[in-house]
Parts: structure tokens; C-alpha cells; sequence
């Protein structure tokens, strides 16, 4: 009987063993999924830092339930409070939508949130979003948050004593020395300017180039910048576009001066011309004059006169930008008012971009002429200088 006492002793004892160690056994923490922690910089003691951290819980997360986010204790966070942090749960069976954000205390590091909504049954992404108060280490490393979340037991609040924890898990952010990559370049200034002369509006070169222009419509004489006006009559004005004979026996247009123009300067830019006889010129007692400056001028048959102009349907086009014809040269009276092209030797504007870039810019102008009786026979020549000038 001794004997059997003590074996059935023993096996109480050992029930009660096997019991006691049972119970100290912790319910295991379930661990969220998908954690990141998106900051607005990750420089070492950068201020304001914004972070947005997310995860998604193992255990749905119920009314009276809380989520918590230990601060790492090197990121300067004193400033912090429940202004600067919020809490959101995506959809995912009932989402907890509404929350208390408790005050934050700087001395235990832990931002929490208490979960309000009635029967909520939440299994979808939690959003943290810290937007200012919290300032990176000073030191470069790896620092870790922890996220937990707990069962709030019968009062629903932190530090009720009755807190259990349902999900824990952790996530790295390096904090490095510098986060940032200056970039530079450098675009260079540009201004590109170009002359045709032309019947029809084409690319052509100057004398001696790939392509030359030819000195007017009906011939290849591959002349270069050559406006031939043909033979000059009291009864006509001789302009670009006009078909007349000239001095090689052969019929054709008369060429229009086409200008393309594209530059980069702020201030955009400004094409001008200069006359080197101010005139068409036989000799010093011989000479047709230009136009009188200060306002477009009107050429009639005989009336000894030369000029510029743009008239309507000319042509003026630009990919990006404006080109504006000086007032003078607009030809907004009629397609017979021109501008002058003397100022004693000072260049006279004749176009803008409008104080702007321009790109592509094309620019036509025409020239016209009409002598008087008292312009004796020969030739009559002139040289217009055309500059385009840029401000950057």
C-alpha cells in the first residue's frame, strides 16, 4: 500500500508540475505584414521629418482595441503631439474608423491610438502619419521602430492593467549622412540667325554655298543674297513678288528678303538693318532715296522713292514665341506703305521677338521702288546690312 501511495503521489505531483508549466507559457504575438516607414528625408538631423508608416495587422483589430508605434529614442521628438500624427485602417472586413489619439509622452516614446468604432472587426492596411515634430539623429544608423498592437481589455484604454498584446513587429530605417545629389547644367547661350533671297519661301545659301539663291524668279545664276528688282519704270512700283524684266533679258519674280531667326535670350531679340548708300545709288548726283523714317510711307508710280515692308500675307510664323514688326514696317496703311532704311548709319529695328525666346521664327519682307523722270539711265545698286541682336 506504501508503494502505491507513493506512485500515485508522484503522478500528482507531476500533473500539478506538468500544469504549472502550462500556464507560464505567453500567448504568442501574431506579426503585422507589409511594414514600411515612407520619410521625407533621411538625412542625420534633418527637422520636421514626415513619415508615413503602414502595416497590416495579423490580428483584425476590434473596438477597444489599440495600435501603438514605439519611437526609437534618438529622434528628436519633445515637439511631438497628437496634432502632428494620425491613424486610418483601409477597407478589410469592419475597418476601425473611428480613433482617440492619446497625448504623446516624450519620456516612454509612444505614439497610441485606442480603437472606438463599434463592432469593428478591421483587417485591412494601417496608415500612421507623423507630419512634423520629429527630427532625425544626429548619428548615421539603423534605428528601428516597433509596432504593436493590443486587446484593451474591459476599460479600452492604455494602461488600464488589463492590456494584451495581440500583434508586435519591427521595422529599420537607415539614417544616412546626406540624402541628397546636387545636379547642375549648363545651357549655353544661343542666337541663330540666317538671310534668304528668294521668289519662293525656300532655304538657299549666299554665294559660293551648297545651294545658292538665285537673284530672281526665272533664273539659276546662283547669285547669292541678291534682291533684282528688274527694270525700273515711272509708270510701276517695282516690288517683291512683281514679274518683270531684268537686265540678263529673262522674265521673272522679284525675290523677297525671308529671315529665320530662333534664340534662348530672356530678353528675346531684335533684327535691324543699315543702308550703305541710304538709297539706290547710280552716283553721288543720282540716287532714288529711301522712305522718310517716323512712319510707314506710301511708294506710288514715279515717286522717286525705295523702302521695306511686311505686307499682309507675308510670311510670319514661329514654333514657339512672337515676332513683332516694327510699326513703321507693318504695312497696315496697304501693301504699298513702307519703312526707311536710312538713319545715317545708325541700325534701324525692323522686328522683335517681343522681349522673349523665340524658336523657328521665319520672317519675310519685300522691298519696293518707283523712280522719277529725272533718274537718268544705269544701275542702281544699294547694300543692306541685317543684324540680329539679342538680350540675355
Amino acid at each position: 500500500m506504501k508503494g502505491k501511495r507513493k506512485i500515485a503521489s508522484l503522478a500528482g505531483a507531476i500533473g500539478l508540475l506538468l500544469w504549472t508549466v502550462s500556464f507560464a507559457f505567453p500567448v504568442r504575438a501574431g506579426t503585422p505584414s507589409n511594414v514600411s516607414d515612407t520619410m521625407s528625408r533621411l538625412q542625420v538631423s534633418v527637422t520636421d521629418v514626415t513619415h508615413t508608416i503602414k502595416f497590416t495587422p495579423a490580428t483584425a483589430i476590434n473596438q477597444d482595441d489599440g495600435v501603438q508605434i514605439t519611437v526609437p529614442t534618438n529622434f528628436g521628438d519633445t515637439d511631438l503631439d497628437v496634432s502632428d500624427y494620425s491613424i486610418s485602417q483601409a477597407s478589410g472586413g469592419t475597418p476601425c474608423t473611428n480613433w482617440t489619439e492619446n497625448t504623446y509622452n516624450p519620456s516612454n516614446n509612444l505614439i497610441q491610438f485606442e480603437c472606438d468604432t463599434s463592432g469593428a472587426a478591421g483587417t485591412g492596411e494601417i496608415t500612421i502619419s507623423i507630419t512634423q515634430d520629429l527630427d532625425n539623429p544626429a548619428t548615421v544608423g539603423e534605428y528601428e521602430f516597433a509596432i504593436a498592437t493590443y486587446d484593451l481589455g474591459a476599460d479600452g484604454n492604455f494602461g488600464g492593467g488589463d492590456d494584451t498584446l495581440e500583434d508586435l513587429g519591427y521595422l529599420s530605417v537607415f539614417i544616412v549622412d546626406d540624402d541628397t545629389v546636387n545636379i547642375t547644367g549648363y545651357i549655353d547661350t544661343i542666337l541663330s540667325f540666317d538671310i534668304d533671297t528668294s521668289d519662293t519661301d525656300e532655304d538657299c545659301d549666299a554665294a559660293g554655298g551648297t545651294n545658292p539663291c538665285d537673284s530672281h524668279g526665272g533664273t539659276n545664276d546662283n547669285a547669292g543674297y541678291v534682291v533684282d528688282l528688274g527694270e525700273l519704270s515711272t509708270t510701276t512700283v517695282n516690288d517683291s513678288g512683281d514679274t518683270v524684266m531684268h537686265a540678263d533679258g529673262l522674265s521673272g519674280e522679284i525675290n523677297s528678303i525671308f529671315f529665320d531667326l530662333e534664340t534662348n535670350a530672356e530678353g528675346g531679340a531684335a533684327v535691324t538693318v543699315v543702308s550703305l548708300h541710304e538709297s539706290l545709288y547710280r552716283d553721288a548726283s543720282n540716287y532714288i532715296p529711301s522712305v522718310d523714317d517716323g512712319a510707314e510711307r506710301q511708294i506710288t508710280p514715279g515717286s522717286g522713292l525705295y523702302g521695306i515692308n511686311h505686307p499682309s500675307g507675308a510670311v510670319n510664323s514661329t514654333t514657339t514665341g512672337t515676332q513683332i514688326v516694327h510699326d513703321d514696317c507693318d504695312a497696315d496703311s496697304g501693301d504699298d506703305y513702307y519703312c526707311d532704311v536710312k538713319d545715317g548709319g545708325t541700325p534701324i529695328q525692323i522686328y522683335n521677338t517681343n522681349q522673349d525666346p523665340v524658336e523657328d521664327g521665319r520672317m519675310e519682307f519685300e522691298v519696293g521702288v518707283s523712280p522719277t523722270v529725272y533718274n537718268p539711265v544705269g544701275t542702281y545698286t544699294d547694300e543692306l546690312t541685317f543684324v540680329a541682336t539679342a538680350t540675355f
